[in-house]
This record gives structure tokens, C-alpha cells and sequence, in this order.
């Protein structure tokens, strides 16, 4: 019976999978910058930890820092302390690569311990890897579900005997490990971890005789989290931005499942949508044949994966300043969503070719544009090369993807660990989620960049705030999205919004100024240096600075 569910995998299957993930995990290296929405960012607050203390440093004026053993903060603590040997973006694209390799590695122990005849099936994942969450920058959540899909496959019993307890072994320590390490990368994908294992274990979990070894994997995961939030410093009583939370219509739903595939080129739905093509059907039928509310791995994996892809139909896309909260559930579920296809054997024989086709034609389509991208930060680093260190910046990005992640929209952040620079829009973990400020790194003093209540006064956004309503209603950027107002009202509110904040800084850096741009402080700059798609501009003041 083990000989026929294994014989699957084959010698070819192994050598296809190993040159793929390679050949995945290879792609950060290929470019100077690493290009994604939020990467530069959290180089920048790694960057401010480790000099807060230097002498001279112009961060604690602007800064306070909560450090510690806590969670969320492990990206920043490695971070850290690989900047003592090498610079902060060849520690990043470490870690990119280590996600890269974690995923696929991950769900390939998963589907050999769960349903083993079901292994190649890990090859139609391949295309999905290096998507949506990599482009945005939400390395920490990688990271962590890499670490969350280990720790299932390590602490899952799918095929424990009847009627009594499997006991504790060496596996279920490593599971409890990899569940705490998923803690202090991301609370969030370690929740959904914890909700996942539920969801394998199901009827299970209502003998007792269970409960220990669920205990020993998620027990030491929940005291952390729960320990550190009474300890953190809850912080600033405000917010960055007012509490809301926001249900997307089933319109909506859908479009995003297809943004959500979008990692750097609407292009690579194409590949992706072949993989789909021939993951769907073959779910659906290995629903039929095991239905989610009985017992067997089988159909605990397909209960697994139609309860993430339910939540994210029904959880909203914000929830209480929680961002892409439903978001987080599909990534998971896409991950997973090979291992519930029950493919027929003429499939599995070719997938040692059409695995890696498919995602190197992903690959293909991207890189032309991560080029790009990688590009287009060197040019913020040319433009800000001469800027006196500790100088006060406001960065506006202008020059943004109509669909999918804005992967050069924090490259400001070259310029934090560059020259020191002090950027408005600078962030950091727990803004305010998994128990709000108390698991923020960083803030800003009040009263120094910002208004006393300790927010900024303006929110950065340029895209929302005067491209899209300064768009042609029939263009792209407007597609599916509703916009309030007209474009001269968005001008003068983001003109008169910039005027009450300019004089507290000292350059303004523009990437891929529009007109828009280039009209909202004309009177109030001057053009510093040029290089390509980026243009520093110093602040020309008013008053004296205080």
C-alpha cells in the first residue's frame, strides 16, 4: 500500500522540483535592489534599531523604538544583527531566497506525510511562489507560513488509529518550534495556522486523549503571544489612521482573487491560470469523492482548503486597520490548493515538465520588470547621494502599478539606510493589529515631525489621493474603483495638506513626477538633481526651520 501511494514521486519529479525551487530562489540575486512595496521600509526601520544608539544619530530626535523579544519583530532582529557582516539588502535577499525555498519545501513535506500519492502535485505550485505577497514586501508573512505549513505537517496525525491518542514524539517538539518561530515572524499567519490545524485534526479534537499533543505545539506559541502583549508598551493612544473596517462587495471579491495572483505583470495570470486550469477541476472531483465533513486526510485537506477560500469571500478586506486581511487567507489557501487535487496519473507523469514550465514562464514575464523596478530605485539613491545626513525628507511616489503592488513605492527607504534620511512615511509592525501599538517598533515623537496627538497629518498616498481622481474615468486607473470628488478638489486638498507639513522638512524626493506632481508645491521647491524616473527637490522655507 505505501509502495502504490508513494510511486508518484519519482527520481524525475525530485530532480525537476530541486532545479525550480533553484531557479526561483535565484531571482533576488539577479538584480541590484531587491523591488518590493514594502521591503524598503523595513530595511529602513532595521536600519534605524541598529544605529538608534550610534553616537550622533539623528533618529532619536524623531523616534522612539520599542525593543525586546516580541512578536512580530523577528524580521528586524535578524535583520539587525546580519548588518554587522553584510549590508542590510544582501540580508534581505538571504531572507527572500530562505522564503522562496521555505514555501514549496514546506508544502512538499505536508502533502508526503498527508497524502503522499499526492506529491507531485507540489510541482503546480511552483508557478505561485514568487507572487502578490513577495511583490508587496510581506516577507515576515512568508516567512512565517513557510514556518506555520511545517509546523501543520509535523504536528498533524492524519492517519492516528481509532479510538485512541497518538503520543508525543520528536516530531511534535520540531512542530511546536516551527509554530513558535511563525509567532514571532507574523501573530497573523500563526493564527491561521492554529485555525488550520483545527481544521485538519476535526473531529479528533473531541477526545481528550488528543489535547496533549496539541497543547505541546501550540502552547508555548500562545503563552509567548499572550505574555507579550501585556508586557509591550501599548504606546500612543491614537492611530495612524481612524479604525474602519471595510466588507468588499462580491464584485470586488472576485477581481481581487485575480490581483491577488498579480506579482509584478498582469502577464503572469496567463501561466497562473494554466496552472488553475488543471489544479480546479481535479479539487473539485476529490470533493466528491471525499467530502469535507468526513474523516481521512483526503478530505481534511479539501476541508482545509474550502474553509480559507470561504473566509476570504466572507472576511473584509480591512478589519479594524487590519490591511488585506482576507487577503492573508487566500495566499495560504493558494498555497495549499494543489495538495487537495486528485490528478490522474497521465497528469502526474508530465508534471516534471509542466510544473517547471509554467513557473519559469512566471519567471520570464517577471523579470523584465523586477529589472525595471530595481532600476528605478538606484535612480532614488543617485538623486539622494548628495543629501546631508539626518535631512528631513517627504517622498511622493506618483509613478505606481494600476494593478497589483506598488513595488518601488517605499524606495525612499534606500535613502534612510543611505544617508540617514528621516522620512515621513516611515512605519513599522503593528500598525495597530494583533494588539495594536503594543507591538510597534517604531513611532514618531509627537510634536516634532507630526501633530502632538503623535499622527502624521497627511497620509502619503498619492495614487488615492490625486491620481486615480485626476484620471480619465475610462482608463485603467479608474477601473472598479469609486472615487469621491473631482481632480481639482484632490488638488488643492493634497496642496493644502503639503503646506501645513513642508516647512517642517527639507527635501521633497518625487518618483516619476506627474503634472500633478510637479504643480502641487512648484512655488515652494527647487530642483536639486535629476536621475531618471526620480527628482529631489529642496524645500524652500517660509520661515526659518525649527
Amino acid at each position: 500500500m505505501i509502495v502504490a501511494e508513494t510511486a508518484s514521486w519519482s527520481r524525475r519529479h525530485s530532480q525537476a522540483f530541486a532545479a525550480t525551487v533553484a531557479a526561483i530562489a535565484l531571482v533576488p540575486w539577479t538584480v541590484r535592489h531587491w523591488p518590493s512595496q514594502d521591503g524598503p521600509n523595513h530595511l529602513a526601520v532595521a536600519h534605524v534599531l541598529a544605529t538608534y544608539a550610534d553616537p550622533g544619530s539623528a533618529f532619536p530626535r524623531y523616534l522612539s523604538i520599542q525593543t525586546g523579544f516580541r512578536p512580530s519583530t523577528a524580521l528586524y532582529a535578524i535583520l539587525c544583527a546580519a548588518g554587522r557582516f553584510v549590508p542590510l539588502e544582501i540580508a534581505e535577499k538571504c531572507l527572500v531566497s530562505l522564503a522562496l525555498v521555505l514555501l514549496p519545501v514546506s508544502v512538499l513535506l505536508f502533502v508526503r506525510r498527508a497524502v503522499p500519492r499526492r506529491s507531485a502535485n507540489v510541482l503546480l505550485a511552483m508557478p505561485f511562489v514568487l507572487g502578490w505577497a513577495f511583490a508587496m514586501g510581506f516577507l515576515s508573512f512568508q516567512l512565517g507560513l513557510g514556518l506555520g505549513v511545517v509546523a501543520l505537517a509535523l504536528a498533524w496525525e492524519p492517519r492516528s488509529p481509532p479510538g485512541r491518542g497518538v503520543g508525543i514524539a520528536w516530531r511534535h517538539g520540531l512542530a511546536s518550534l516551527a509554530y513558535f518561530l511563525s509567532v514571532w515572524f507574523h501573530p497573523v499567519v500563526a493564527l491561521i495556522t492554529g485555525l488550520a490545524l483545527v481544521l485538519l485534526e476535526g473531529k479528533k479534537l473531541l477526545r481528550w486523549s488528543e489535547w496533549p499533543r496539541v497543547l505541546v505545539v501550540v502552547g508555548p506559541a500562545a503563552a509567548f503571544l499572550v505574555l507579550s502583549y501585556f508586557a509591550a508598551d501599548p504606546g500612543p493612544s491614537t492611530r495612524l489612521v481612524p479604525p474602519k473596517t471595510h466588507f468588499s462587495d462580491p464584485v470586488s471579491v472576485l477581481g481581487a482573487a485575480f490581483e491577488y495572483n498579480i506579482g509584478y505583470s498582469p502577464f503572469e495570470l496567463v501561466p497562473r491560470i494554466a496552472a488553475l486550469a488543471l489544479i480546479v477541476p481535479f479539487v473539485y472531483r476529490s470533493l466528491r469523492a471525499h467530502a469535507p465533513w468526513r474523516a481521512g486526510p483526503e478530505a481534511a485537506v479539501g476541508r482545509l482548503v474550502v474553509a480559507l477560500v470561504v473566509l476570504y469571500c466572507v472576511m473584509p478586506g480591512t478589519l479594524a486597520d487590519w490591511y488585506y486581511c482576507s487577503a492573508r487567507f487566500l495566499v495560504y489557501a493558494w498555497l495549499l490548493l494543489p495538495v487537495a487535487a486528485e490528478l490522474p496519473a497521465r497528469i502526474v507523469r508530465r508534471l516534471p515538465v509542466v510544473g517547471p514550465v509554467l513557473a519559469g514562464a512566471v519567471l520570464a514575464i517577471q523579470w523584465p520588470v523586477i529589472h525595471r523596478d530595481s532600476r528605478q530605485m538606484q535612480d532614488v539613491l543617485d538623486v539622494g547621494s548628495s543629501l546631508p545626513r539626518g535631512a528631513r525628507l517627504v517622498p511622493l511616489a506618483f509613478e505606481l502599478s494600476v494593478l497589483g503592488p506598488q513595488p518601488v513605492g517605499a524606495a525612499w527607504g534606500e535613502l534612510v539606510v543611505g544617508r540617514d534620511a528621516v522620512v515621513s512615511q516611515l512605519f513599522a509592525s503593528g500598525r495597530p493589529r494583533m494588539g495594536g501599538e503594543r507591538f510597534r517598533t517604531l513611532t514618531f515623537r509627537p510634536g516634532v515631525l507630526d501633530e502632538e496627538s503623535g499622527t502624521l497629518p497627511w497620509s502619503g498616498a498619492e495614487m488615492s489621493d490625486v491620481w486615480r481622481p485626476c484620471a480619465d474615468p475610462r482608463s485603467p486607473e479608474r477601473w472598479f474603483v469609486h472615487v469621491d470628488g473631482s481632480c481639482a478638489d484632490a488638488l488643492a486638498a493634497r496642496k493644502r495638506e503639503l503646506d501645513e507639513v513642508i516647512d517642517r522638512y527639507d527635501y521633497v524626493l518625487m518618483l516619476g513626477p506627474s503634472r500633478y506632481g510637479q504643480e502641487l508645491m512648484a512655488s515652494r521647491l527647487h530642483l536639486v538633481r535629476e536621475s531618471g524616473s526620480a527628482r529631489m527637490y529642496a524645500v524652500v522655507h517660509a520661515d526659518p526651520p525649527g
